[in-house]
């Protein structure tokens, strides 16, 4: 299994040595590929090797963070040269990685990954890539966006399902129509808190939630009480004049002043 401490030691290679992949690596020499009517639109001095090439499946990688554009143009000449075979693009440079492949319509799709603060969408889409049967399927699965989105509302509205289903134990006297408005609030608000929570907007902590959720669970402190509501009535909703000695305890939050709070 990928953990965000493998991708902060290894290198495209190692990921997918790590995947359970047996890496090869070809060198490729541009100027020939060229002639034989391969696009390879970046510069001579940036080495690229086919690294795997498995049923149905290659994966090249390159040795630069290149322009969309131009991986574009190396995965659609790939995929003319031979309609049978998926292309994937690996582009590393300092500290990131960009995986490519293109949709069944020939649209360019991309994953970033931050080898050093890599997150958790990222992880999880990696770990779909464990080697298995049918490779190529793996990758498809893996950088399918449109799949992704389905499985997000479809895990969203089953954890909603299971919020309202604890709140009503709890709760028996309140009206289920209440209950079930409330965990979907409760979830929506998770949700950005996870959306400012990347743009470093929580104490500029990456893992602002996970870590505070594991320090309550350690100390044996209510989560919520301690942590969701003071962020979410006496930080996000509050001007930072107007905060108390508990609020600021959490950090450097901003005023958004959302009705969502």
């Amino acid at each position: 299994m990928i953990l965000a401490e493998t991708l902060r030691s290894c290198d495209a290679r190692g990921l997918l040595t790590s995947l359970g992949y047996d890496v090869l690596p070809i060198g490729i020499a541009p100027e020939e590929w060229r002639r034989a009517g391969l696009e390879i639109t970046w510069s001579d001095e940036i080495p690229i090797s086919l690294a795997l090439r498995l049923p149905r499946l290659d994966v090249y990688i390159v040795e630069a963070l290149v322009a969309d554009a131009d991986a574009a143009r190396f995965l659609r000449a790939l995929a003319t040269y031979n309609v049978v075979t998926k292309p994937v693009l690996i582009a590393q440079g300092d500290g990131a990685l960009a995986m490519y492949d293109l949709s069944t319509h020939r649209e360019l799709r991309r994953l970033d990954i931050d080898r050093r603060r890599p997150s958790p969408h990222a992880v999880d889409r990696l770990n779909l890539l464990a080697a298995g049967e049918e490779p190529a399927r793996l990758f498809e699965r893996a950088l399918n966006r449109e799949s992704l989105t389905r499985q997000f509302f479809d895990r969203f509205r089953l954890s909603v399902r299971d919020v309202a289903v604890t709140l009503r134990e709890q709760l028996p006297g309140e009206r289920r129509e209440t209950l079930d408005s409330h965990a979907l609030l409760l979830l929506s608000r998770l949700l950005f808190l996870y959306f400012i929570q990347q743009k470093g907007w929580l104490n500029g902590e990456r893992r602002f939630l996970v870590d505070r959720l594991d320090a309550a669970v350690h100390d044996d402190r209510e989560f919520f009480s301690t942590v969701l509501l003071p962020l979410f009535f006496g930080c996000l909703n509050t001007p930072l004049a107007e905060r108390s000695a508990v609020t600021w305890r959490l950090g450097s939050i901003p005023y958004l002043n959302g009705g969502l709070f």
